[in-house]
């Protein structure tokens, strides 16, 4: 695996994680819950995609300008591929469920 190649895959994989991350804080101090009926909440509620997306956009900007400052760009691409795959499971979600 080519160093390129590595970069992309830390990148894609910090590009997933960090949404998860955010959503974590948001729930304890936002929300003041924990994920399970959190989660529950935004479902009743309807609100799965919105904090999703929100979750998803200020983690990954957050990110990007850490990369892009660092000068990593590859490991933007991976960033970028990571928001492309949970925008991809935001529409499903929206036309599916």
């Amino acid at each position: 695996m080519t160093t390129h190649q590595k970069h992309f895959f830390i990148g894609l994989f910090t590009g997933l994680i960090a949404p998860l991350i955010f959503f974590y804080f948001y729930t304890q101090l936002v929300l003041k819950s924990d994920i399970a009926p959190a989660i529950e909440r935004l479902i009743d509620k309807n609100l799965v995609t919105q904090i999703t997306t929100l979750s998803v956009v200020v983690a990954n900007v957050l990110v990007y300008f850490v990369f892009n400052r660092r000068g990593e760009f590859d490991k933007i691409k991976g960033m970028i591929g990571a928001t492309l795959i949970y925008a991809l499971a935001i529409v499903f979600w929206e036309v599916f469920m």
